[in-house]
């Protein structure tokens, strides 16, 4: 069992060579640096409220701007 029943537990799976493969970048990003986890993880604490769609396009913003690209869609 992955954590206990009260969490959610998400998983990313990216194919080699496909136009998602930033997520591999991001993830290093975030296991490099703690305090750039902790203020992703604050985000998505920040979201809980929101509806999917905002979710999503706050969380493609804070990924493009750490990643430094134009524009993703998460």
């Amino acid at each position: 069992m992955l954590g206990r029943e009260d969490q959610d537990v998400a998983l990313q799976v990216v194919v080699n060579g496909s136009r998602y493969e930033f997520f591999i970048e991001f993830r290093d990003k975030l296991i490099q640096s703690p305090e750039l986890l902790k203020r992703y993880n604050d985000l998505k604490k920040s979201c809980v409220s929101l509806g999917v769609d905002e979710y999503r396009e706050r969380k493609s913003n804070f990924i493009e701007q750490i990643l430094g690209l134009d524009r993703i869609r998460c």
